[in-house]
């Protein structure tokens, strides 16, 4: 039986373990993290662009954030963003 070979991290990874951990500010507490990217997937006709205008709307006019005793975030901002559909999935 040989010797087990330390295992090494591959480059540009970083063991889980090894992560350091950070406070998290969320728009959506436990759903949408404030100032991150987050994605929606699943498969068609499921609401997914509905939920990401509702969203957006929401975050825009500052109604959506979890901030203390009503108050509205003072710069609201959204961006939505999809990839172009594929020719064979627009028939």
């Amino acid at each position: 039986m040989s010797a087990a070979r330390p295992y090494t991290t591959p480059p540009g990874f970083v063991l889980a373990s090894e992560v350091e951990r950070r406070y998290v500010q969320w728009l959506h507490r436990g759903r949408v993290p404030l100032s991150e990217i987050t994605g929606l997937a699943g498969d068609g006709g499921f609401g997914k662009s509905t939920v990401a205008q509702d969203l957006g709307a929401r975050t825009s006019r500052g109604t959506l954030g979890q901030l203390p005793m009503g108050q509205t975030s003072p710069n609201p901002a959204a961006s939505l963003s999809s990839p172009p559909r594929s020719r064979s999935s627009q028939s």
